[in-house]
C-alpha cells in the first residue's frame, strides 16, 4: 500500500510541476501579450500626438503666411495710397502755378536754375513773385519741401525756411541764380541706435 501511495504521491508530483510548468508558461505569454499591447497603445497615442502637433505646424505656418501675405498687401495698398497722394498734390501745385513770364515781358525776372540729384532744371520767374511761387514749381516737378532743403551758391543759405511771402527779388535771386536742391535726411539718427 505504501508503495502505491508514494507512486500516486510521485505521479501527482509530476503531474502538478508540468501544471506549474504550463502554468508558469501561460502567465508569461499573457504578461508578453500585456507588454505587446501597452507597447502597440503607447506607440499609437504617439503617432496621434505627433499627427496632432503636425496639424498645429502647418495651421501655425499657414496662419503667419496669411499674415505675411495681409501686411504685403496692406503695405503695397499704402504705397499705392500715398503715390496716388503725392500725384495729386504734384498735379495741383502744377495747375495753380502762374505761367512762366516771356523773357521779353519788360518786367525784372529772375532766371533761375535747379541742380537737383538726378536732373537740372531751369525757369523764368517775375521778381516780384513771392517765394512761395518758386516753391510751387518745385512741388509741380515732385520735390516735396519736407523732403529737400533749397540751397543758394553764395551766400550758401536755406531758402526753404525763409518767409514764403519774400520776393524772390527781396532775396536777391534776380537776374539770375543757381539753386541747389539737397535731400533732407530723416531718421539718421533712429538708425545708428
Amino acid at each position: 500500500f505504501m508503495s502505491s501511495l508514494m507512486s500516486a504521491t510521485e505521479s501527482y508530483q509530476s503531474q502538478l510541476s508540468v501544471e506549474k510548468a504550463e502554468e508558469m508558461e501561460r502567465n508569461s505569454r499573457n504578461q508578453m501579450k500585456e507588454e505587446q499591447e501597452r507597447a502597440f497603445q503607447e506607440a499609437e497615442l504617439r503617432d496621434q500626438q505627433r499627427e496632432f502637433e503636425m496639424k498645429e505646424r502647418e495651421e501655425e505656418q499657414k496662419l503667419q503666411e496669411q499674415i505675411a501675405e495681409a501686411k504685403r498687401r496692406s503695405e503695397v495698398e499704402a504705397k499705392e495710397a500715398a503715390e496716388a497722394k503725392e500725384a495729386a498734390e504734384q498735379s495741383e501745385a502744377a495747375n495753380s502755378l502762374p505761367d512762366e513770364p516771356a523773357a521779353d515781358c519788360g518786367k525784372l525776372l529772375a532766371n533761375i536754375r535747379f541742380r537737383t540729384p538726378s536732373s537740372q532744371l531751369s525757369r523764368r520767374f517775375l521778381g516780384s513773385d513771392p517765394l512761395s511761387t518758386l516753391l510751387l514749381y518745385l512741388r509741380s516737378e515732385g520735390f516735396r519741401s519736407d523732403q529737400y532743403k533749397v540751397i543758394t551758391s553764395f551766400p550758401r543759405r536755406d531758402i526753404s525756411t525763409l518767409d514764403p511771402a519774400a520776393s524772390l527779388e527781396s532775396l536777391k535771386l534776380c537776374p539770375q541764380e543757381t539753386l541747389t536742391l539737397e535731400a533732407i535726411s530723416h531718421g539718421d539718427d533712429s538708425e545708428d541706435e
